[in-house]
């Protein structure tokens, strides 16, 4: 739990410290790539795809990087 609150201290610490609105853009791109390894890792093991490991970075590289980051990570994990 201490783990969770360093986190979220440093989130809104970087949204108050920096642009707010190019922050909340970052932000909401991380949470959108969070979302897509989500429906991503609910749906692979059905097509026969490995599953990717959920965690900040990799929703990072997915949500910044859009399309191209988790065909990355897909192609990472083979």
């Amino acid at each position: 739990m201490e783990f969770l609150l360093i986190i979220i201290a440093l989130v809104l610490g970087a949204v108050f410290s920096f642009n707010a609105k190019s922050t909340a853009a970052i932000l909401c791109k991380v949470a959108g790539g969070f979302a897509f390894l989500l429906i991503y890792n609910s749906i692979a093991p059905r097509i026969g795809l490995p599953s990717v490991g959920i965690n900040i970075i990799s929703s990072a590289v997915c949500g910044i990087l859009g399309v191209p980051g988790g065909l990355l990570l897909i192609c990472l994990n083979l």
